[in-house]
C-alpha cells in the first residue's frame, strides 16, 4: 500500500513538471510572436539584407617590408680618391641635389686642368672669330680664312661644353673636389662609405642606395600547397608589429615564378601606399589576400550572427512587430562577411546591429 502511494506521489510530480514546462515554452513562443521593437530599440539597430554573393575566402601569410625597387637609386663613385666629409646617416631623409659626401680626387684635378683650358681655347677662339669677322665684313680677310676662324671657334666651343659637361656629371666644387649629390629626394637606406675611406679606380661598390618610401613593397611568403590560390590583383591588408592596430591596403601586382631554394617558399609582391614613411624596409609584416571561391552563397554581415548554446542564429526583419529568430549554418566567415549555407534565404532582411539586445529581449 505504502509503494503505491509512494509511485502516485511521484507520478503527479513529474506530471507537474512537465506542464510547467509546456506552459512556460508556450509563454515563450507566445512572446516571441508579440514581441514589438521599443521606438528606441527601432532606432540603435540596423537593418541589412541577405545576399547572394561569390565566396571569398582569406589567405593568412607572413612577410617582410621591402623597399620599392622601381624607386631606388643606388650612387657609384665615378672616380678614385680619399673620401672628406661625410654629410648623412643611414636612415636620413635628404633632398634632390643635396650634397651627401665629399672626396679629394686626383682625377678630378685632371678635369679642372682640362676645364680650364677648354674655357681658354674658348675665349681666344672666340675673340679670334669675333675679329677676323669683322675683316670679312670689311673685305679685308677671304671668306675660306673666315670658314676655318668659325670652325674653329666651334670646335672649341664642343671642347667646353664637353668639359662643362663632366663638371656637372662629377659636381666638382670649386675646390675641385669630387661632390656626391643626392639625385632624387628620399631616404638613405643603405651606406658604404666612411670619411679616410680610398676609392680605388676599379671599385665597383655602390656608397649610398636612396629610396623614395612614399609607395614600399611587401614580400609574402607563399608555401607551395597556396601557390595556386593566389594571382595579381588580389586585395591585401597589411599589419606590421610596430602598428598593430592600423590596417594598410594594397593589392598583389606580381608572383614571382621561382621558389626560394633555401625556404621553399614562393614571393609576391604588394605594392601599397606609405602615409607617414611608417612602414620601413626590413619589418615583418602579417598579410592578408582574399581570393574568390568558383561557389556562391547567401552573405551576410558577421554582425548580423548571433551565438547562443553552441548554434548560430539570425533575426530575421519584416516589421518592428513581425522578427523572427532563425538558426543558420555558418560556411565560414572572411572579416566582416558571413557566407549561410541554410536557414534564410537571399532578400531576407535582417538586424545587423544590436541583435544580441534583440535576441535577448525576445528570450525573455
Amino acid at each position: 500500500m505504502r509503494r503505491s502511494y509512494f509511485y502516485l506521489i511521484i507520478g503527479l510530480a513529474l506530471l507537474l513538471l512537465y506542464n510547467t514546462g509546456c506552459k512556460k515554452e508556450a509563454k515563450s513562443d507566445d512572446a516571441t510572436k508579440t514581441f514589438c521593437l521599443t521606438d528606441t530599440m527601432a532606432r540603435m539597430v540596423k537593418i541589412d539584407t541577405a545576399k547572394t554573393e561569390q565566396v571569398k575566402d582569406e589567405l593568412i601569410l607572413n612577410g617582410k617590408i621591402s623597399a620599392n625597387e622601381d624607386k631606388v637609386v643606388k650612387i657609384f663613385p665615378y672616380v678614385s680618391g680619399n673620401v672628406a666629409d661625410v654629410t648623412v646617416q643611414l636612415g636620413d631623409h635628404v633632398e634632390k641635389g643635396q650634397t651627401l659626401a665629399t672626396i679629394k680626387s686626383s682625377d678630378v684635378a685632371g678635369y679642372q686642368q682640362q676645364y680650364l683650358t677648354a674655357k681658354a681655347s674658348l675665349a681666344e677662339a672666340q675673340k679670334s672669330f669675333d675679329a677676323d669677322a669683322d675683316m670679312y665684313k670689311a673685305g679685308m680677310i677671304s671668306e675660306k680664312d673666315y670658314t676655318q676662324d668659325k670652325n674653329e671657334l666651334a670646335k672649341a666651343q664642343a671642347t667646353y661644353n664637353q668639359m662643362n659637361k663632366v663638371f656637372q656629371v662629377y659636381n666638382i666644387n670649386e675646390n675641385s673636389d669630387y661632390v656626391i649629390k643626392s639625385p632624387i629626394s628620399g631616404f638613405i637606406i643603405e651606406r658604404k662609405i666612411n670619411p679616410g675611406m680610398q676609392f680605388r679606380p676599379d671599385n665597383a661598390d655602390n656608397v649610398f642606395t636612396i629610396s623614395d618610401l612614399k609607395d614600399v613593397w611587401v614580400l609574402a611568403n607563399i608555401y607551395e600547397t597556396d601557390i595556386a590560390k593566389i594571382k595579381s590583383g588580389y586585395d591585401a591588408t597589411i599589419t606590421a608589429l610596430s602598428y598593430p592596430n592600423k590596417i594598410f591596403h594594397g593589392k598583389v601586382d606580381k608572383v614571382y615564378d621561382m621558389l626560394d631554394p633555401d625556404s621553399k617558399v614562393l614571393n609576391a609582391r604588394i605594392t601599397l601606399d606609405n602615409p607617414g614613411y611608417l612602414l620601413k624596409p626590413e619589418m615583418f609584416a602579417n598579410i592578408s589576400i582574399r581570393y574568390a571561391e568558383d561557389t556562391q552563397m547567401v552573405a551576410i554581415p558577421t554582425s548580423a550572427v548571433i551565438f547562443n548554446m553552441s548554434k548560430n542564429y539570425v533575426i530575421v526583419y519584416r516589421d518592428k512587430c513581425h522578427l523572427e529568430i532563425k538558426p543558420v549554418n555558418v560556411y565560414k566567415t572572411v572579416g566582416n562577411i558571413t557566407y549561410i549555407t541554410n536557414g534564410i534565404n537571399a532578400g531576407d532582411m535582417i538586424i545587423s546591429k544590436y541583435g544580441s539586445m534583440v535576441f535577448d529581449a525576445m528570450n525573455l
